[in-house]
């Protein structure tokens, strides 16, 4: 094994739970701006983001924070001004950046991955800017060496074409390639689907999502990253 990718959100850091206060925190400035009430919106922004799931399922275009506030002032009637929309947008990421911490387990087993020579390589669903940002923000920037995401391609995982990038910017084959994610649909189903070992890391708010299909079955399963040191430890006396 030459190269281990892992997933971004939820895998490395809780996303789910700042997102939650991230949004009720741009709902707070809307009211604060008079536009309507928290309550209101927050209510219009589940309702949007159902559609958006519906609507952009596979696109990354499911990512762009700015559309969906657009979509729920449209839904209501509110006519809004793109500077408005900007502002709710930099709420909303502002507090993301400045709250997303990496799990426990995170930095030492990259920190001891890089010291058994292992590269490392981030495969994530997302906006480019956005998902570097996240990156920059959990100061995770310098362990890794590759990092793809669906904007480049245009297609979310379990697209074939987000981890052939990936593999052809490490310079590997799928054999030589693990993947660890918290998603069965997304990062294992893509994982297995292109020959890569697949890993599904049981936490965040896919944890209790068990697989519908053979192709959504993980090779290996853990708990806590650690867990991944004596799958590699096993894969290389093999």
């Amino acid at each position: 094994i030459k190269v281990v990718f892992f997933d971004l959100d939820e895998t490395l850091y809780d996303y789910g739970s700042v997102r939650r206060i991230a949004n009720q925190r741009v709902a707070e400035l809307v009211e604060k701006l008079g536009i309507i009430s928290s309550d209101v919106f927050i209510r219009t922004l589940r309702r949007i983001t159902k559609e958006f799931y519906e609507k952009y399922q596979g696109l990354p275009a499911l990512f762009d924070r700015k559309n969906r506030f657009r979509e729920v002032f449209k839904a209501l009637n509110i006519d809004v001004n793109e500077e408005i929309v900007t502002k709710l947008a930099d709420e909303y990421w502002n507090f993301v950046y400045q709250h997303i911490k990496p799990y426990p387990d995170v930095v030492p087993v990259l920190e001891f991955l890089k010291k058994k020579g292992y590269r490392l390589g981030i495969i994530s669903d997302g906006l480019i800017d956005v998902q570097l940002n996240r990156i920059r923000a959990l100061k995770l920037e310098k362990y890794f060496d590759i990092f793809t995401f669906s904007e480049e391609v245009g297609k979310n995982k379990p697209a074939l074409e987000i981890f052939q990038l990936a593999l052809r910017k490490a310079n590997c084959s799928p054999s030589e390639a693990i993947m660890v994610g918290d998603n069965v649909k997304t990062d294992i189903a893509g994982a297995n689907r292109i020959g890569m070992i697949s890993i599904w890391i049981r936490r965040g708010i896919f944890k209790n999502v068990e697989p519908d299909n053979q192709l959504e079955v993980p090779n290996y399963t853990i708990y806590i990253l650690n867990e991944l040191i004596d799958i590699l430890n096993n894969i290389t006396t093999i």
